[in-house]
């Protein structure tokens, strides 16, 4: 079922003429890797590929089992002697809780936190950045004040609408809103690896059931963020949305810019 969807996603949203009959194992590969916009721009001009056939490459580099880290770096070397400019954090997909948690780690305040993770992305690679991020996580997990209530505390988070309506959906609740209600409750318990293995079994039952889906309406992002992210994907506006529904879909709306949030 997973790998019929995504095949069918693929079609419709990142054709090629050029396409073989590995392209939707590299292209799988892709989308599962933390890359950045500016790591794919970077080995774009690296390999001397457009950006497609660069997407298909990363896959291929990575269902081959090559080490990918140095080739990023290599790449964005490269781009600096070029005069090309690293991501600004603004470009990256870090929560303001990611800032936030940084900035205790280090001792910084948040801006300064978003501006230390962009240059530990251009020094290393998005993916070691957010390897040390979910380390931080785990050890320095949030706090919340004990007065904090639920709700307030799910309208901090970085969870939204669409990851509440499908809990809520997966796991027979009234509504969206007690599905806010318990992520609020389990993250005030201090509990978000739970929302995040109830959140992937959410996923799954959506795969299955189109009815416990997100519309795009559903999820945190305008019209006006479909057509920058149609710009930025190569796609029409209405792609766009339909691939923003998929990667809530599959779990990859975080690879989505948080700026783009309202």
């Amino acid at each position: 079922m997973r790998v019929m969807q995504f095949v069918s996603f693929l079609a419709l949203y990142l054709w090629s003429p050029n396409a073989n009959a590995n392209d939707a194992q590299y292209i799988d590969a892709y989308f599962k890797e933390p890359i950045s916009m500016c790591e794919l721009r970077n080995l774009s001009s690296y390999w001397k590929k457009e950006q497609y056939d660069t997407k298909i490459m990363i896959g291929k580099t990575l269902s081959e089992k090559t080490d990918l880290l140095p080739i990023i770096k290599a790449a964005n070397t490269q781009a600096r002697k070029n005069g090309i400019k690293d991501c600004e954090y603004w470009d990256l997909d870090f929560s303001y809780d990611d800032a936030e948690l940084m900035g205790r780690v280090w001792g910084i305040d948040t801006y300064e936190a978003k501006m230390k993770l962009a240059r530990h992305v251009a020094e290393n690679s998005l993916k070691e950045t957010k390897t040390l991020v979910q380390t931080h996580k785990k050890t320095n997990p949030r706090k919340y004040p004990p007065q904090a209530q639920p709700i307030d505390i799910f309208f901090l988070s970085s969870y939204d609408y669409c990851h509440a309506k499908m809990l809520s959906k997966a796991y027979g609740q009234a509504s969206v809103y007690d599905g806010k209600i318990w992520i609020g409750q389990l993250l005030k318990d201090g509990e978000k690896d739970r929302v995040d293995l109830k959140l992937n079994f959410a996923r799954s039952e959506a795969q299955k059931k189109k009815e416990n889906q997100c519309a795009f309406f559903e999820t945190p992002y305008s019209y006006a963020d479909a057509e920058i992210l149609a710009k930025s994907w190569s796609v029409s506006t209405d792609d766009a949305k339909v691939m923003v529904e998929q990667k809530y879909l599959y779990g990859s709306e975080n690879l989505i810019p948080p700026k783009l949030k309202k």
